[in-house]
């Protein structure tokens, strides 16, 4: 998708700070969960970062 740098949305909050590998390999995962549709990596990316957060995953970056 043009313009969009999933790095970006990797930005580390106050409580965790996330290695944009794993955020990369869940979205993966959840983008082929879903069937692998075309286009709307965000939503995989996004969905990946709420559910580490949730899961209070700390990487070292």
């Amino acid at each position: 998708m043009p313009g969009f740098h999933p790095a970006s949305l990797a930005r580390p909050t106050e409580e965790y700070t996330f290695d944009t590998a794993d955020v990369r390999d869940l979205a993966h995962h959840l983008w082929l969960t879903r069937g692998a549709p075309e286009g709307s990596p965000e939503v995989d990316w996004e969905r990946a970062l709420l559910e580490l957060r949730a899961r209070g995953k700390r990487v070292n970056a």
